[in-house]
């Protein structure tokens, strides 16, 4: 089984509630797949300590690590911080999929020195217009999405989650002035995604 773990805060005060439609998004297509056993992880759990007590579930095993939460350059944080460099090393044999914003700057790297085989996320801060969330958390979700259900190599998910985020755009630039806008935003984050580490594993590594 792959053992995938989604950690989000659906307790902030903003965007707790498009946290927690991104994680059900995510969970769902999980639920229907044979080969991913899921440990959902909330806000409250989203330290350190409720990290450490998920991992030792999967006792050691490799593992796709989903994070859907605030996040900065250094650290993903809920009510507090739950992954920076003071455990990272916890994180090997991981493949990390970040939705946080600026997770992809520096902490990626600093997780790939450490031991997780590889990471998608974005390298700068990304905006989310609340009145568009489903379309916003669906983009950002795509990869993991078609990882977790096809047999492809990390690098190929990545290129497919690029190539969603262009359509989606393509789409609204037809549209309204309000849609031209939306478009502008999506733009923004695509081209603030970056894969860190090793692209060619599939996930029958972590089956």
């Amino acid at each position: 089984m792959i053992n995938a773990l989604i950690a989000y805060d659906e307790n902030d005060v903003d965007f707790g509630v498009y946290f927690l439609e991104s994680h059900d998004d995510i969970i769902s297509d999980c639920k229907q797949n044979q080969l991913v056993s899921s440990i959902s992880i909330c806000g409250f759990n989203c330290t350190e300590e409720g990290i450490k007590k998920s991992l030792n579930i999967i006792n050691g095993n490799s593992f796709v690590f989903i994070a859907i939460s605030h996040g900065n350059e250094d650290e993903f944080w809920s009510h507090e911080v739950y992954l920076s460099a003071n455990n990272a090393s916890q994180f090997q044999n991981s493949f990390i999929y970040s939705t946080s914003c600026s997770t992809g700057k520096n902490l990626a790297q600093i997780l790939i020195d450490n031991g997780s085989l590889a990471f998608i996320g974005y390298n700068d801060t990304i905006l989310v217009p609340l009145d568009y969330s489903k379309l916003f958390y669906t983009c950002e979700n795509y990869g993991i999405k078609s990882f977790l259900n096809n047999e492809e190599t990390i690098e190929t998910s990545y290129n497919k989650l690029i190539e969603n985020y262009t359509i989606e755009i393509d789409i609204l630039t037809a549209g309204s002035m309000e849609e031209l806008i939306i478009a502008s935003t999506l733009i923004d984050n695509r081209d603030r995604l970056i894969l860190l580490g090793n692209g060619s594993l599939t996930r029958n590594y972590f089956n």
